[in-house]
């Protein structure tokens, strides 16, 4: 049995909701080591400032890293920035739309 139409739009809004917060993760992420190399710190400065070994700043400034929001305000106050919260209310998808997806995926 496979999925209706509008099952499978809705679960493709889902997949395309998931990978836009991927982006915007990474993307902070990005954006807070490029603050610290245009402000020329270097990673034991940061991790100095942060009170945290330098391997601690070195694997949160890697691509794969999925540090916890406090590492990320530590990390953002020591390069002298703020992360501020941005919420967006998307439309709702229900469980009934949902009905039936986890047995077609």
């Amino acid at each position: 049995m496979s999925a209706t139409p509008e099952l499978q739009a809705t679960l493709a809004e889902l997949d395309g909701r998931a990978d836009h917060l991927v982006k915007t993760d990474d993307d902070l992420l990005l954006s807070l080591k490029q603050s610290r190399l245009r402000s020329g710190l270097s990673i034991a400065t940061v991790a100095e400032r942060m009170s945290v070994p330098p391997e601690t700043v070195e694997e949160f400034e890697k691509y794969y890293a999925d540090p916890p929001m406090s590492l990320i305000r530590r990390y953002a106050m020591a390069v002298n920035l703020e992360v501020t919260h941005v919420t967006v209310e998307l439309p709702v998808i229900s469980d009934k739309e949902l009905e039936g997806s986890f047995e077609h995926r």
